[in-house]
């Protein structure tokens, strides 16, 4: 009886151990658990990278405090190749805000995803790897990819861009502010008389949009209105146009509209109305192909019709100055006329030539070289000028005689030309465009300096001493045993 009691006893301290065990690893269970779901909700992990990559600043914590309404971002991923730096970013963006949402998709596997998002995205802009930030109030989206969270600077000894950083919140913040702003700054440029079309200016409408700005086309033959707080661009105009026209463009200026203004060496010289407009800002255009004399190197790349023009320093192009982002090439350019002092124009010439000659190109020759009457001298190439109204009002206006430093994808890529188009639109912009400086986070770890060079000598010295002394101490220690 007594054997039985005793077994019992053991029967019950073994369940007993049992269930204790099962409840501690429930509770450990559930520990986890709930600490996995506030980490997720709350973003707790801490970002131990040597450049606090998925780390937030005080500028993304506000946008994303002042934010309104619901943004959804699609990280698009190659299975195995997932950023996991950026999904960590995401996390953070997605606790930081109740109106942060995102998800991680595969094209591959979800092939009518884009469809699904937006009726405004554009399906050549979107690959298998990149972020889709859908703004779901105002149906506005911003593909981001690779290069958009990459910093580059450029060096100017090896002549060549580096990666200098990484801007992944930069990015990604400023693409939310994008898809949820009530109002984008918008420029308009002007169509209906075989200017630029948008296969031409593809580059320069990319590069604006990228920096948050909205470009609207008008006709102005079909009754279409000129807004006076949107600067008009012309882009190298061949036909002129009406009077009816002028006086559209003239209420728009007497409005304090601005202009933005292209003209080619080979633009059609018929066209009275816009030459009288261009005269109005003091701007007259002088007829030829702008070519460099040889012997000055320095003011063109590899063909004297290449022009590298002289930039001056005044308030539109100050910060370029400063900053030794100056470099520009117009690949086959007009000139034009020293204004003229006007008490109601104040002029300013922002780009100029070197010593060149205007190669009269009127006989279809594709010859180049200097002929004797060709003008020679040193011209200006671009121009800033504001013009005042009776009333007080002002208007300004930029002109330059081409159109490729703002077309070409290239000069995008190894010139200041995208720095030098921000800053004219900026100047003649009175609206704040959506711009968020953040500093980018280091791209390569930096590596280990020891400041002081004596301290690297002594150990240099140290060490091999003291490997000597351990040798000397062990073969004295086994003489005498």
């Amino acid at each position: 009886m007594k054997r039985r009691f005793s077994l019992s006893a053991r029967h019950r301290l073994g369940g007993t151990a049992m269930i204790a065990t099962l409840l501690v690893l429930a509770l450990a269970a559930s520990i986890i658990l709930l600490a996995d779901a506030l980490e997720k909700k709350h973003a707790l992990r801490i970002d131990l990278s040597f450049n606090n990559a998925t780390s937030q600043g005080e500028q993304t914590q506000r946008v994303l405090n002042e934010l309104n309404s619901d943004v959804h971002i699609y990280a698009l991923f190659t299975p195995g190749q997932e950023d996991r730096s950026l999904i960590g970013l995401l996390e953070r963006y997605a606790a930081a805000s109740p109106h942060i949402t995102y998800s991680i998709e595969n094209l591959l596997q979800n092939p009518t995803l884009i469809q699904n998002i937006s009726s405004s995205l554009n399906d050549g802009d979107v690959t298998s790897d990149c972020l889709i930030i859908h703004g779901k109030q105002a149906d506005r989206t911003r593909i981001l990819n690779g290069a958009d969270y990459i910093a580059q600077s450029y060096d100017q000894e090896t002549g060549s861009y580096y990666v200098s950083g990484l801007t992944y919140e930069q990015s990604v913040t400023e693409a939310i502010t994008y898809v949820t702003a009530d109002a984008l700054p918008t420029i308009q440029v002007l169509t209906g008389h075989g200017e630029l079309d948008e296969t031409s200016t593809a580059a320069m409408e990319k590069l604006l949009t990228d920096y948050n700005f909205s470009l609207r086309r008008v006709d102005l033959s079909r009754a279409e209105t000129l807004i006076p707080e949107e600067p008009l661009m012309i882009l190298s105009p061949q036909k002129d146009i009406t009077p009816e026209q002028v006086a559209l463009i003239d209420d728009f200026v007497r409005a304090g509209g601005a202009l933005f203004i292209t003209v080619d060496f080979n633009a059609s010289t018929q066209t009275p109305q816009l030459d009288a407009l261009y005269r109005s800002y003091g701007f007259e255009r002088k007829a030829g192909l702008v070519v460099a004399e040889p012997a000055e190197v320095e003011s063109y790349y590899n063909s004297p019709a290449m022009l590298m023009p002289y930039m001056e320093a005044v308030e539109a192009t100050a910060g370029l100055v400063s900053a030794k982002q100056t470099t520009l090439i117009l690949a086959g350019a007009a000139a034009f006329e020293m204004p003229a002092s006007n008490p109601q124009l104040t002029t300013q010439v922002i780009l100029k030539s070197g010593n060149v000659y205007l190669r009269d190109m009127s006989d279809g020759a594709d010859d180049i070289t200097k002929q004797p009457n060709d003008e020679t001298g040193v011209f200006p190439l671009a121009i800033l000028s504001e013009r005042v109204f009776d009333d007080g009002t002002r208007s300004k206006a930029f002109i330059i005689g081409n159109s490729s430093v703002f077309t070409d994808s290239w000069l995008y890529q190894n010139t200041y030309s995208a720095e030098f188009l921000l800053s004219i639109i900026g100047y003649l912009n009175p609206g704040e465009p959506i711009r968020i400086q953040i500093a980018p986070k280091d791209a390569i770890r930096p590596p280990m300096r020891v400041e002081r060079l004596w301290l690297n000598q002594l150990v240099l010295v140290l060490l091999p001493g003291l490997v000597a002394l351990a040798g000397i101490y062990v073969t004295v220690s086994r003489k005498r045993l």
